[in-house]
């Protein structure tokens, strides 16, 4: 049985226009959610996303690691690669 994941970004080390770009409307948690269960990075997850910190936790598949699940979350929004160092694990 492997553990959970939970990666994020938070208002003390992010800054707001970056935390906006990663942020997730109602209407877009579920498909995303969805699009990561069928990559086949997760069996499940859970996101959450507030004006001060967005994250992620994730049931995470076989071989899938954080650094997986940190770039599916930057790719769906669009999170410029190179501040990569603003999420935690």
């Amino acid at each position: 049985m492997s553990g959970l994941i939970l990666v994020g970004v938070n208002h003390r080390k992010t800054p707001v226009e970056l935390r906006e770009c990663l942020a997730f409307g109602d209407g877009e948690k579920l498909p995303f959610l969805e699009s990561l269960r069928a990559s086949g990075k997760a069996k499940g997850a859970v996101l959450l996303s507030t004006c001060n910190r967005v994250e992620l936790y994730a049931d995470p598949s076989e071989g899938t690691t954080a650094e997986h699940i940190i770039e599916a979350v930057m790719e769906a929004r669009g999170f410029p690669k190179d501040r990569r160092d603003l999420f935690y694990v």
